[in-house]
This record gives structure tokens, C-alpha cells and sequence, in this order.
């Protein structure tokens, strides 16, 4: 059977689209417009019972002002260089009809890493820079003087609505609501004076609202795509959760209880970050948030009901990281994709030892992730990964003889598989299952 190349194939036809119109909305804060950082939530309402209409979440982002509230020079500020105004976030949540559907602790710190991981200096300086007050791989992120202010544009990342690559209905007959919990200034914010000024509270969001880009279908293309599912919308996506503990100095081993209780647990991230750092009592001159150590760590796994996940625990030593980046990338589906592009070498210190410094040879880099899925399944919608329910999910550190050099916080995130119901058969409002 012979064959011939699809560059002689010239069937391909012009196909018009289903009929629709999109368009933006601005929704602002249902709460306010003046928000100080250190605690304040920002709310956001997108309307229910917007018949035919959908929500293109990876079109959607957040617009604010963020005012540098010091009155003298000293509290000039700047964004951390990984992340920038992202480095002041620090919870975000999805709630309809009194459930929640998603909420992640520490957005920041886990912004930073998934920046550090999937995208390079040059969108740091450029694209980043530009929409949130990013840079390459510096210490240093866009500059606040004092009183002066700077609007960013923020995309909505890291939760199963963003992550779903489908439109999200929104005609269910409850709202969805979006909560997001501001940071302390004196963690999300570098100072840049040797006397500063910045206080928990001396960075202000203004007039936040959040752009949504919404699609109406038709009448006819409403109904064929309804009649499709049964008008029962599932949209599988994938999530993450947040839990903290403390890695004293001297410590050489930890066994930490997780706590993740989902059916499809995808992959464990960790990293350490110097606790005296992100303390929030004193301004700060050197990066926090995006500031992650190696430390002594000297091997790594995930217990499931005390069995190690990968059968033998990842090693690291003071000069060697490969196999820790190895199972990073193989978590990430990339370790043979040679076009891929991070931030964690080239100068982005991912074998840093300790997390101190002011340049972007010292800005710790290093995160570990241990990938635990059976099947490879980055498109395909399966529940590939290890079921936490009923069991012990934990994570198994050991370090260096002479144990930790200072006291760290752990933060570990659950990357995991959830599923997003609208039954409009039933009671037409948003189910989530995990």
C-alpha cells in the first residue's frame, strides 16, 4: 500500500464557526476598592443564570492598582523578580452556592515555582514584566516608590477552572465567586532602602475588577452542543492544595503527614524556604516568597501507607541535583522535550544550599517533584495518579549527617484530578468531585 505526504493533500476546507459572539465584561469588587495588603480578601462575583453563555477562564484576568502607601523614600519597594505582584497573593478561592470549589494557600510561593519551571528569562523581562512586574531572573522585580502606583494585569492561573482548556457555563442558578487573600507587604515585597519603611500594610490594591471574556453561543449551536451531553456539563481538570510544616536546624530526617485526601494524586511539590525570611515582622531586603533552598536535603520519596513512591528514593548530594531534576521533569512530562524552557538553571540557582542573597545567582531556585501517576496522562482526562482516600500520604526527607544549617518551612503542594459537574437536569448548580 503506497501513501502519499499530507503536503499533497488539498482537501482541507474552510469551516465557519457555530454561531456565537464574544465579548468582555469588567466585574469589580463586590467588597470595596480599597484593599490594604497583610489580610485583606478581594471578591469578585461573576453573574449566574447567563443562558447559552461561557467563561473563556484562560482569557480572563485580574486588573488592579497596587499604591506604595509609605510617605518617605525609605519605603521604596520592589516586586519579587520571579514572580512580581504575584509574590503578594497568598490564597485564592472558587465558592458557589456556600461550597468551595477550589482554594490554594501559599498561591504565591507555588506561582513561583510553576514560573521557575515552565517558562524562561526572557518572558520574565518582557511579557511578565509588562502584565506583573516581573524580570528575568533577578532578585529584583518592577520598583514602587513611595506613594507612587502601578496598574498590573493578572492571569487567574493554577486552579481547575484555568486549567479545565474548556469554557466554563455559566448558567447555573448560583454565582461564582473568586476570593483573593492578599499578603503581608513585608513578605511579598522586597525593600530597597537599607532603612525601610515597609509595613504589613503599606502596599494598597485599588479599584480591582476582573476582565472575564465570554462567549454567547446561538440558539441552535446551544442546543446542539446541550443535546450533546444531556445538558450535563463535566469539565476533568486538575488542582492543587497546600499544607506547611517546620524543618528545624540541625533536624537530619522528617516524616510529614500530608493529609491529601483525593482519588487521583498526580504529583508531590516541596520546597524549603528560610523561615527567619518570611517571618513578617521586619521589612525585608532579600527575596522571600520565590526564595527556595536545597539546604542538606539528601534523598527524597512519597509513602503510601508506608510504601515508598518511586520504589527507591530520589538521592541528591551537595554537588549533584541530576536525579532530583530528572524526576522533576519526568513529573512534568518533559524530560526529553529538549525545546523546553525553565528558569531553574542559567543562573537561577537551583543547587543553592541556603536561600539568602540579592542576586539572581543567590534567589534559591530549587523545588523537588515527585510524579505519581501510573499512566502519563498531561491530555487524555485519566485518573492516572494514586488514590490518598482512606490512606497515609506522606513525605520522606533525609539530609546531610550535620542536618539543616537553619530553620525552614516545608510548604508541600498536591497537584490532583478533579471533575466539575453543571447538571442542568438536576439542580443546575456546580458539583465538585476530587
Amino acid at each position: 500500500m503506497e501513501a502519499s505526504s499530507h503536503l499533497l493533500d488539498y482537501d482541507d476546507k474552510k469551516m465557519k464557526s457555530m454561531s456565537s459572539r464574544s465579548y468582555r465584561t469588567k466585574q469589580p469588587a463586590v467588597n470595596g476598592s480599597l484593599f490594604p495588603s497583610g489580610g485583606s480578601v478581594i471578591q469578585f462575583d461573576v453573574p449566574a443564570n447567563q443562558q447559552k453563555t461561557f467563561l473563556d477562564m484562560e482569557a480572563t484576568y485580574i486588573k488592579v492598582d497596587v499604591r506604595n502607601l509609605a510617605a518617605a523614600a525609605t519605603g521604596d519597594v520592589a516586586f519579587e523578580g520571579k514572580n512580581g505582584i504575584y509574590a503578594m497573593i497568598e490564597k485564592v478561592e472558587c465558592l458557589t452556592a456556600g461550597q468551595t470549589l477550589f482554594t490554594l494557600d501559599k498561591y504565591g510561593v507555588l506561582q513561583s515555582i510553576m514560573s521557575d519551571i515552565e517558562t524562561n528569562e526572557a518572558y520574565g523581562s518582557n511579557v511578565g514584566a509588562v502584565l506583573f512586574g516581573s524580570s528575568a531572573n533577578a532578585y529584583n522585580g518592577e520598583a514602587l516608590a513611595n506613594g507612587n502606583s502601578r496598574t498590573f494585569c493578572i492571569p487567574l492561573q493554577l486552579n481547575g477552572l484555568y486549567n479545565a482548556n474548556k469554557y466554563i457555563p455559566l448558567f447555573s442558578r448560583d454565582k461564582l465567586s473568586f476570593r483573593i487573600t492578599l499578603a503581608d507587604a513585608r513578605v511579598g515585597a522586597i525593600s530597597t532602602n537599607a532603612a525601610p519603611a515597609t509595613t504589613s500594610t503599606g502596599l494598597r490594591f485599588e479599584n480591582p475588577e476582573l476582565v472575564c471574556h465570554q462567549v454567547e453561543l446561538g440558539s441552535d449551536a446551544m442546543e446542539a452542543v446541550g443535546e450533546a451531553v444531556d445538558y450535563k456539563f463535566d469539565i476533568v481538570s486538575t488542582d492543587y492544595r497546600h499544607t506547611s510544616s517546620v524543618i528545624a536546624a540541625a533536624q537530619q530526617s522528617a516524616v510529614v503527614n500530608l493529609g491529601f485526601a483525593f482519588s487521583s494524586c498526580n504529583k508531590i511539590i516541596s520546597c524549603m524556604r528560610t523561615s527567619s525570611l518570611i517571618a513578617g515582622d521586619t521589612a525585608r531586603a532579600v527575596a522571600s516568597v520565590g526564595n527556595r533552598n536545597k539546604n542538606a536535603l539528601s534523598r527524597a520519596a512519597v509513602l503510601l501507607n508506608g510504601e515508598r513512591i518511586p520504589q527507591r528514593e530520589i538521592l541528591l548530594s551537595a554537588t549533584n541535583n541530576a536525579e532530583s531534576l530528572a524526576e522533576l521533569l519526568v513529573a512534568q512530562n518533559a524530560l526529553g522535550a529538549v525545546a523546553h524552557s525553565n528558569r531553574l538553571n542559567g543562573g537561577g540557582g537551583y543547587g543553592l544550599a541556603t536561600a539568602g542573597g540579592v542576586s539572581n545567582i543567590t534567589t534559591g531556585a530549587f523545588v523537588s517533584v515527585i510524579g505519581l501517576e501510573n499512566m502519563r496522562s498531561d491530555s487524555d482526562g485519566l485518573y492516572s495518579g494514586v488514590s490518598s482516600i482512606g490512606s497515609v500520604l506522606q513525605l520522606d526527607l533525609g539530609f546531610d549527617a550535620a542536618g539543616v544549617a537553619a530553620g525552614n518551612t516545608l510548604d508541600v503542594f498536591c497537584e490532583y484530578t478533579s471533575q466539575y459537574t453543571l447538571d442542568m437536569n438536576g439542580e443546575q448548580l456546580y458539583q465538585v468531585s476530587v
